[in-house]
């Protein structure tokens, strides 16, 4: 028998690792799968929609689909470990793998038009200038799916379905176990261990890295501290900077053969006559990825329309539309109010820490450490203190409301705030010196500088926070105070009511319904404003007045 703290200390390791391990392969794929979307209308158009509907379904979501694929079909142990990972994955992946999208697609033309001149071979790209464009992106959204990541833990280790649980070894379960137990000692004592993690993690890992991605942004003046960060290798340092001069560092020397001159005068009379023009993914990939998405939206189509799952999952929808839409347009009220407030805290939250590295130096270990302390850990100890307290100004029902609205905006503002923070600090060190120089106001430097420069990370962010948000609602709509439970009206408390009672046609009816508001979102805004945000907010073009 393994002495509590031991216990606890192997916990709370196995969890980072699990956390870690989705993030490194997260970010592989999200290099080849944005490339991807980036180059390729169809694929961008496919990569869009399912990453931003995936990224909006509520976890819950997906425990029928770790019930019929892995708990199923696979040997105990393999099966709960893999159900874990995989809804571990979902917590961390997307938000990852748009900004990986949204930084490729937003690189200058020139570099492209440098890389082809010199004839790169597609790993010669990715290597030099793909792969260093989303470093930046990437580190921001690997603080927040850190954070996220955790945030999740418990729901991803313990899985309950009706009177049925799995769980995996992990902090996750540690807290989950001992909160059940009544060991709230223990409970506090494994989330103490655990910030204590997160916090070695932020200051030892997570702050270096951010300071490191500073080396790739389109400012070859800004740099990370010399105490904090050693310096680069040139040939990393090259990756993102302007210009043929700075490129032909990190390439090896080759002399322009009359071909290469030859397709550079091509292209100059091409982009002359019809502009600038899209690179292109190769045909073959084109078809290779196409043909694999399709075939895998076709097998989930035939899986969720067919069979008598099916039929009681639209019996269930027909029976309780009315209801459903009621409750679904109060959780979208709560997310309008959550989005609003998380992009009005990160603007200045980004704007402060941009400008005063003093403060930055304090807000990003304390803003990091309450983003990582995971939400399902700390909210059933605090719930009934703080309904308690609030109950006396708004009564019963207001606290409950009041606790949902909180922990949705703990799970969710630190997803725009970390991107919004990267856009503002990757803003070229000329354009604040000019903005000096004319003597700008705070509002100037805000309406001319700061949403300008820092507005396709603040898309991205936004993108991914009101995604994010359902998870929160999710946990707060449906809590246990003391012996009973309660829940606040609303899709996401009924979803995670019906999982607690192991209605699979309820959830999967509530979940049809989320994802196809979901999509209609993506569709219709968020591409709408990725568009925008290319086209109006390129970083040689930040700067407007």
């Amino acid at each position: 028998m393994l002495p509590p703290i031991l216990l606890i200390l192997l916990a709370g390791l196995a969890t980072l690792g699990r956390v870690f391990a989705m993030i490194g392969l997260t970010i592989v794929t999200g290099w080849f799968l944005g490339y991807l979307a980036a180059k390729n209308r169809t694929v961008e158009s496919i990569f869009l929609s399912t990453t931003q509907t995936l990224e909006g379904v509520p976890i819950v979501t997906f425990f029928p689909l770790v019930l019929a694929i892995f708990l199923g079909h696979l040997p105990h142990g393999i099966g709960v470990e893999l159900s874990v990972d995989f809804l571990v994955f979902t917590g961390v992946a997307w938000n990852i793998w748009v900004g990986q999208y949204e930084a490729i697609k937003t690189i200058s033309q020139n570099l492209e038009d440098v890389a082809n001149m010199f004839s790169l071979t597609f790993m010669e790209k990715m290597r030099h200038l793909y792969i260093p464009s989303t470093i930046p992106r990437t580190v921001a959204n690997v603080v927040t799916s850190f954070a996220v990541g955790l945030f999740y833990i418990t729901v991803s280790e313990v899985i309950t379905v009706g009177t049925t649980e799995y769980s995996a070894f992990g902090i996750g379960t540690l807290i989950y176990n001992y909160t059940e137990s009544g060991l709230i000692d223990m409970a506090i004592a494994s989330l103490g261990v655990l910030v204590a993690l997160v916090v070695a993690v932020t200051y030892f890992i997570l702050y270096p890295l951010i300071d490191w991605s500073m080396k790739f942004t389109y400012d070859p003046l800004l740099t990370a501290p010399a105490s904090r960060l050693a310096a680069l290798p040139s040939r990393l340092r090259g990756g993102m900077v302007r210009g043929v001069r700075r490129l032909r560092r990190v390439l090896p020397e080759r002399p322009l053969t009359p071909a290469s001159r030859a397709r550079l005068v091509s292209l100059n009379s091409r982009q002359r006559a019809y502009g600038r023009l899209r690179p292109r993914v190769p045909r073959y990939a084109s078809m290779i990825i196409g043909a694999a998405l399709a075939g895998l939206f076709m097998y989930a189509v035939y899986l969720a329309f067919t069979g008598p799952a099916a039929f009681s999952m639209f019996s269930d929808l027909r029976s309780h539309l009315d209801l459903y839409l009621y409750l679904l347009g109060l959780d979208y009220l709560r997310v309008l109010i959550v989005t609003v407030a998380s992009l009005a805290t990160a603007i200045v939250a980004a704007y402060v820490m941009a400008v005063k590295r003093s403060a930055e130096s304090i807000l990003i270990y304390v803003l990091e450490t309450l983003a990582s302390i995971p939400a399902p850990s700390y909210i059933p100890l605090i719930a009934t203190p703080f309904v308690t307290a609030v109950a006396r100004f708004l009564g019963f029902d207001g606290a409950l409301e009041s606790l949902a609205l909180v922990t949705a905006y703990l799970s969710t503002v630190w997803y725009i705030l970390y991107n919004t923070y990267i856009g503002v600090k990757s803003i070229p060190r000329e354009l604040w010196e000019l903005s000096a120089t004319y003597r700008f106001t705070i509002l100037q430097k805000m309406r001319y500088l700061v949403l300008p420069g820092a507005f396709p990370a603040m898309v991205t962010g936004l993108a991914s926070t009101v995604g994010s948000t359902w998870g929160g609602l999710q946990l707060a709509e449906y809590i246990q105070l003391g012996n009973k439970y309660y829940m606040v009206n609303g899709i996401s408390g009924l979803m995670d009511y019906y999982v607690s009672t192991g209605n699979v046609a309820g959830l999967n009816a509530t979940s049809l319904l989320l994802a196809i508001t979901i999509v209609a979102l993506s569709v219709g805004l968020w591409r709408t404003l990725f568009s925008y945000s290319r086209r109006r907010f390129r970083m040689e073009g930040a700067f407007k007045m």
